[in-house]
């Protein structure tokens, strides 16, 4: 397992030299099948093929720049702007908009064993999505400041 982390970590770094970005880089999200996504301040977001440094896809259709991914399962991520979109990364295409944040969504965290999604946001929220219905279960209000970033800790007591 670590021979291959190392391969796909050098791989990533190579592919990396070799992309030509016009902007600077937002996001950068690695998926199980060694494809690369990035996001900058295009409105595109971009997938790259690691093993043959091609590009694979993009997705098109966010109206601001995103500022953050997160891999929900397979071959679907979503993206956060002023709102969370889920995309079909094998074809491109848009599956859900989610919305209920009043400010831009700066990070977001999949659980996708348990079919959740945490989402920060500068509306001072974090919230707690159902990914296969779209919908909020919970929004966690309080914080003073924006909320920059979610981390979810697993802690098994034996």
């Amino acid at each position: 397992m670590a021979g291959r982390k190392a391969t796909s970590l050098k791989a990533r770094n190579e592919l990396l030299e070799t992309v030509n970005m016009k902007y600077s880089i937002n996001k950068i999200l690695l998926l199980e099948n060694e494809n690369l996504v990035f996001s900058d301040a295009t409105l595109i977001i971009t997938i790259w093929n690691i093993k043959s440094k091609l590009q694979v896809q993009q997705l098109i259709g966010n109206t601001v720049r995103v500022k953050s991914l997160a891999h929900i399962k397979k071959d679907i991520i979503a993206s956060g702007s002023r709102d969370i979109k889920f995309w079909n990364c094998t074809n491109g295409r848009l599956l859900k908009n989610l919305t209920g944040h009043s400010g831009s969504v700066l990070d977001l965290l999949s659980l996708f064993s348990r079919h959740l999604l945490i989402s920060s946001s500068m509306d001072l929220t974090i919230k707690i999505w159902n990914t296969t219905n779209g919908k909020v279960l919970k929004t966690l209000q309080g914080h003073k400041g924006v909320v920059s970033c979610v981390i979810f800790l697993f802690l098994m007591i034996i």
